[in-house]
């Protein structure tokens, strides 16, 4: 099993032992569940407790022995769909405010391969065409999967892109090509260690190598400057 799906959840790696023990178990003791796990008692009883506040462990006494039972899974599948049904009520207020008027200039770093996937989905959330400085295949080799989604999403939406990449990857961005797509190959001698994305009125930086890493600049002059900057070296690409 992949517990680093319990992880996105909320709940650490004992934590996980211990509901995972109770749902194999069923209903039992502090001292049978700390046995299982091999965690001592006095700390398996603080993650129980920790696992009561969240909803996932239940207890009873009988005999004035307590009793401890793991919440049926299903129920966590219908508190998160309790939890997003409360956040979709307040959804329209939290996009109202992100579009009250910004400061000319915002930037923000997004981190990790789950950083750089939150950048990409806005671009398919918005359905907008781009322009892609540096495509080197590194996209399809970190995230093989989301960029399969990706590729699909934009021809589904048919959101327009221009990519230039070096002319030594040329053949292996070409693979990907669809209908609303163009790649135009640079000279070999430029190095493009990075990828940037423009669209609207933003520049995107995302960095590929370890700990990866995407930069959104958000700035309408800055924008056009990158614009013009990638009309140039697509006049100069074959």
């Amino acid at each position: 099993m992949d517990t680093k799906i319990l992880q996105k959840l909320g709940l650490d790696e004992k934590e996980i032992q211990v509901y995972l023990s109770l749902l194999i178990i069923g209903s039992t003791t502090a001292s049978k569940v700390s046995k299982e796990t091999n965690i001592d008692r006095a700390t398996c009883y603080r993650y129980l407790d920790s696992l009561i506040h969240k909803g996932l462990v239940s207890h009873v006494i009988q005999n004035n022995i307590k009793y401890f039972q793991a919440a049926h899974p299903e129920k966590i599948l219908k508190d998160l769909k309790e939890k997003e049904n409360e956040f979709e009520k307040i959804l329209p207020e939290l996009i109202n405010l992100s579009n009250l008027p910004k400061e000319e200039t915002t930037a923000e770093v997004y981190k990790g391969k789950d950083g750089l996937k939150t950048v990409l989905r806005e671009i398919l959330r918005n359905k907008q065409d781009h322009l892609v400085l540096g495509e080197e295949g590194h996209f399809h080799d970190l995230l093989p999967i989301f960029f399969q989604q990706f590729v699909n999403e934009c021809k589904r939406n048919k959101i327009r892109e221009k990519i230039l990449c070096t002319r030594g990857v040329f053949d292996k961005v070409k693979k990907y090509d669809y209908e609303y797509s163009t790649i135009k190959k640079l000279s070999s001698e430029i190095s493009l260690p990075t990828t940037t994305l423009i669209y609207e009125n933003k520049i995107v930086i995302l960095n590929w190598q370890s700990p990866y890493n995407a930069i959104v600049i958000s700035n309408k002059n800055l924008s056009i400057t990158y614009r013009n900057y990638f009309d140039l070296l697509w006049k100069m690409a074959n």
